[in-house]
Order: C-alpha cells, then structure tokens, then sequence
C-alpha cells in the first residue's frame, strides 16, 4: 500500500499559508520534503489526519474534499466516475480505495437504500475529524459530480459536531454515532452518471486519445471499436457482450466485423489496455498495482506479465526507459 502526501497536497497547504514542514514536525514525521512527496505509514497516515484536523477549517476541509478542485490526475477517481451509475461508481471507488489508504469501506445494500461504512483497517487506529469529512464528502462528490444534480443523502452518522458549512454541504443532519456512514436511496444511485460532463474525463481524455492515435485504424468502425473500449476498460465492466451492446450489434455480427479486419475482441482489448497503461505508467507516484487495475486487471501479477508480452519489457524497464528519454529530452 502507497501512502503519500502529494504535491498537489503541498501546493493547497502552501496556497492557504499553512506550513507543511509544520504539521509534520507536530506529527513526529521525518521532513523529506526535499524528495517530493512524502511518503507515510499507517502510523503516521492517521496521526497527519489528527493534525489536519487541528489546522484547516472547516472551508478548507471542504475545498480539498471537493473533487471540482483537484488538479492532478487522481485513480480513484478517475475510475469511479467513469462508471455507468452511483451503484457501479462506490463499487469501484470503494475497491480502489483499499489499495492506497488504509481505509476499510463497506456497502451494505438493502431494498431501498445503499449505505457505505468507513473505518480504519487496524481497529486501534481512529478517524479524525478531518479524515471523516474528507471520506464522507468525498464519497458525496462523487455521486453529485456523476449525476450532476445535488443528491441529498439519506443519512449521515459520525461521532464528531460538524460545522454550519459541512451540514450545509451535506443538506442533512448528522445523527451522532461511533459508526461513521453515508447513506443514499437506491433510486439516487441508480441514475445514469454523465460522464460526458464529468471534469476528471475531460482532463484525461485527450491525452488518452493521443495514447490511442498509434493504434488508430482509419477506418470509422475500428475507430468506434476503439472509443467504446477506451470507455467500457475505464468502467471496469468489459466484455464481447458489452462492447457488441454498446455499438448496437449482436455478438456474431462483432465478431465478424473483427474478423474481417484480420482482428478480434481479445485482440482489440488488448491493444487497449496496452495503450491506457503506457499513458498511466507516465503519470506520477502511480503504481503497478494502481494501474492494473485502472486498465482492467485485479492481479498486479497477471498485469505485469502482459505488459511485458505487450512491450517486450518489464513494468519497471519501460518506466526507467521512459524516465531515461524524458531526462535526455529536457537536457537537449
């Protein structure tokens, strides 16, 4: 697992004068921000929530839980609000989250409502005031982002009094609890997400349409093969059945397409996911782990093994080859 405070992080503490060598010494942290990112374990993970929660606002606390505000790149995002709906976006964010903060989310579904449990993976840790705002808000935005509409939740639980601001963002009380929780109708979550208008796909798009350009057929069908496959990866939910749906032809007749293309689905998947990875594998701080399962894979193993039959290179040799050629670049 990557724990890290990032430099987008560091450029919001910086932004709103609050020294982060500051909140580290507070912490008992080492001071590496000389290396860029500062990297933490679960110790220090919770103990910098605590001091987060001592130093930011409530309006702070806000900005950066909001996912409009974030400038870089961010997995979970990204996958999340890729999905087809609410349902498939918490599924997918929830799964996702585990692999990068050590973070235990629970969904439990019933006939009417969906409610995601949050708590810390050790039980002897403890949510802070900061990291229950920032995961419940998160989780709100994600949801309210996708559909674009103001979805209310249900009902939120926590042990903390928040703010007039937070109640006002979640437009519903807080029922005190030690179970920190959102809760939303079925109904809210089932609605279509707009992915079109979501703001981390736009952001991501064009360079993935660049990533894609190699691979490009001239031809409008294999052109749309592509495009829907860029899509239907992104969303964690790929299949022949999907993409034959999603271009509005039966399975045989796909496959016949393909065929006579000298092509096929696997084939096209592959190609695919191959492009998307090398795309994520330029990204910063992103691991393998992050980037398998961004392109389809639940095994990092699996992953690194096509990859490598996909490039002729190890996960780890293409990203020193990359970073070699990008530093003889800059040097020119």
């Amino acid at each position: 697992m990557k724990i890290c405070v990032d430099q987008h992080f560091q450029r919001f503490l910086t932004k709103n004068k609050i020294d982060l060598a500051t909140l580290l010494a507070e912490a008992k942290i080492p001071n590496l921000l000389w290396q860029g990112v500062v990297h933490l374990d679960e110790a220090q993970y919770f103990k910098f929530k605590e001091v987060l929660s001592r130093h930011l606002s409530d309006e702070q606390m806000l900005m950066v839980s909001d996912i409009e505000n974030l400038k870089l790149f961010k997995p979970a995002v990204f996958a999340a609000l890729s999905a087809a709906n609410g349902l498939q976006a918490l599924h997918r964010f929830l799964k996702y989250k585990t692999i990068f903060a050590p973070i235990a989310i629970d969904m439990i579904q019933d006939k009417n409502k969906v409610t995601v449990h949050i708590k810390p993976q050790t039980s002897h840790y403890h949510l802070s005031y900061f990291s229950v705002v920032n995961e419940l808000c998160f989780i709100l935005g994600i949801i309210r982002t996708g559909t674009n509409e103001q979805i209310v939740p249900a009902q939120i639980q926590q042990p903390y009094q928040l703010g007039d601001k937070i109640l006002e963002y979640f437009k519903t009380p807080s029922k005190n609890s030690q179970d920190v929780s959102i809760t939303f109708l079925l109904a809210d979550l089932e609605k279509p997400f707009f992915t079109k208008n979501n703001t981390m796909w736009h952001m991501i798009a064009p360079e993935l349409e660049r990533q894609l350009q190699a691979i490009k057929s001239e031809k409008p069908f294999m052109n749309m093969v592509h495009q829907e496959l860029q899509k239907i990866v992104a969303s964690g939910d790929f299949s022949l059945s999907i993409l034959s749906q999603k271009l509005g032809l039966s399975q045989r007749t796909l496959q016949r397409k393909l065929k006579a293309e000298q092509t096929s689905f696997k084939g096209e998947l592959q190609t695919v996911q191959f492009s998307m990875a090398v795309f994520f594998a330029t990204q910063e701080h992103q691991t393998i782990e992050e980037i398998a399962y961004l392109v389809g894979y639940s095994e990092a193993s699996a992953f690194s093994r096509a990859f490598k039959k996909w490039s002729g290179m190890t996960f780890k040799q293409y990203i020193s080859s990359h970073n070699n050629s990008e530093t003889d670049s800059s040097n020119r």
